[in-house]
């Protein structure tokens, strides 16, 4: 990084105060590398655009760095989704565990509740076996049922698992690969949603209705809809770049998906409106 230098070093200013300025000047210059014109915000919008192309093309799906993988998501929140709901949100070393409760408000809008609970994941679950993950997850859930005094009740389950998924149903997922240090084995290849279930019949004193899997732009997206229903867009940013983009194709919008990637069984999960 090229070092910032002022005439500071010849005025006459206390040194503590003269080291904040320099901190201040070279915290702008770091900014400003970050600051993108409006050729420069074209030139994104235009490469993520290919890539989107890209990851939707068969010929091209595999090396593209957007997936574009279908989630079998194909409306939004239209005001039926009332009552209590448990949400599991797993992408990293934290696991949460949701109580969502939704309502009507006075406005005959939606009133949307939450309590929730977070659990840090052992190292021995991230790496052992995913039996030994999904019990833990299940370990979890039947502790915050426990706390909440609802585990006689069979509640709609949302499971946010953000990893890479081909998604074959809304409650079906194949994990096509780990990332962010979790290497389970016995789980790549296989359902998700499937080792979930198995795992809470496994523990037994509970039951729960798994109803969907989608990853963390598309529950982002959903749950924003609530407050904005123009909401077309979710995205997750890492630490080090912008994860995943999730996009919502709305009715008013044509979408080629016709002659990509996606299988037959994929592509008659969707809207009409989103073929041609």
């Amino acid at each position: 990084m090229p070092c910032v230098r002022t005439h500071l070093d010849s005025m006459k200013l206390p040194s503590s105060y003269k080291a904040v300025v320099k901190e201040l000047l070279m915290v702008e210059q770091i900014l400003s590398e970050f600051r993108l014109n409006k050729e420069e915000l074209k030139e994104v919008m235009k490469r993520m655009q290919r890539e989107m192309d890209r990851g939707l093309r068969l010929e091209s799906h595999e090396e593209a760095s957007v997936k574009m993988l279908p989630t079998y998501v194909c409306s939004t929140p239209e005001g039926s989704e009332v009552g209590d709901f448990l949400a599991l949100d797993l992408g990293g070393t934290n696991f949460r565990v949701m109580l969502v409760k939704v309502g009507e408000d006075e406005e005959r809008g939606f009133k949307v509740e939450t309590t929730n609970q977070m659990y840090s994941i052992p190292e021995d679950a991230m790496t052992g076996t995913a039996e030994m993950l999904f019990d833990y997850i299940a370990e979890c859930m039947s502790d915050f049922l426990d706390k909440h005094h609802i585990k006689h009740k069979k509640l709609p389950l949302g499971f946010t698992f953000s990893f890479p998924v081909r998604h074959e149903d809304i409650d079906k997922g194949i994990l096509l690969n780990w990332t962010k240090g979790f290497k389970a084995s016995g789980a790549e290849g296989n359902n998700v949603v499937g080792l979930l279930r198995d795992a809470i019949k496994r523990r037994g004193d509970f039951e729960m209705d798994v109803v969907a899997m989608v990853n963390d732009t598309v529950a982002t997206m959903i749950s924003c809809y609530y407050e904005d229903r123009s909401c077309e867009v979710g995205m997750i940013v890492g630490k080090h770049q912008c994860r995943r983009v999730g996009v919502r194709a709305p009715q008013h919008r044509q979408v080629t998906l016709t002659g990509t990637f996606l299988t037959p069984q994929a592509l008659a999960a969707t809207p009409a409106t989103w073929r041609r």
